[in-house]
């Protein structure tokens, strides 16, 4: 897997990714949602929304899964990422460490949308990424009077998430004191028995 370096930004330009990207991105926006975006060092841009709020709103745009199983196991709060290209899809592993990174109560994504116009439907692995699971489903997103948008909706390695998660707890520092060594020095000491 790739290790790109993904950093958070505030929007994307009127170019990147692909136009079912921008048409996603356009839609997070529209809603309001509490959307996270990023940019990796390659330049490739990722999407996280809240999925089942994602998939709610106006009449005048929809996004919908076209399988009611599907919906049953998706609860309104799981993060579902947009890539803008393909060649992200190497870099997944910077992008959950970068979610994780935003802050303790962040979840992570379960959730990978793939265009299908990028060739990965239902029961294909995207890529043959370990991270990333067969189709769970379809996504359809329409925004306007043109053709809908098909989305492939991959679940996220739960083994992954794991990993991620305790990475997270492992970077938050604890402050210490300045004395802190100081007193280390002295409980060692005591521990085993010298005098110092």
């Amino acid at each position: 897997m790739s290790e790109q370096h993904w950093q958070p930004v505030v929007s994307f330009g009127s170019r990147e990714g692909t136009e079912a990207f921008r048409h996603a991105d356009t839609r997070a926006g529209r809603l309001g949602l509490q959307a996270l975006r990023f940019r990796s060092g390659s330049g490739d841009c990722a999407l996280v929304v809240p999925f089942g709020e994602f998939c709610g709103g106006e009449p005048t745009e929809t996004a919908r899964s076209l399988e009611p199983s599907f919906e049953r196991v998706v609860a309104r709060s799981d993060g579902l990422v947009f890539l803008s290209q393909p060649s992200a899809i190497a870099a997944l592993d910077g992008l959950l460490a970068a979610v994780v990174g935003q802050g303790p109560t962040r979840a992570l994504p379960r959730w990978l949308a793939l265009p299908a116009s990028w060739g990965w439907g239902a029961g294909a692995e995207a890529g043959d990424n370990p991270q990333v699971g067969p189709s769970a489903g379809r996504l359809e997103l329409q925004t306007g009077p043109g053709p809908a948008d098909d989305f492939a909706v991959h679940p996220l390695s739960r083994a992954t998430a794991a990993q991620q998660l305790r990475l997270a707890g492992s970077l938050r520092k604890i402050p210490e004191g300045p004395d802190n060594l100081q007193q280390r020095e002295e409980w060692f000491r005591e521990r085993s028995g010298r005098k110092g």
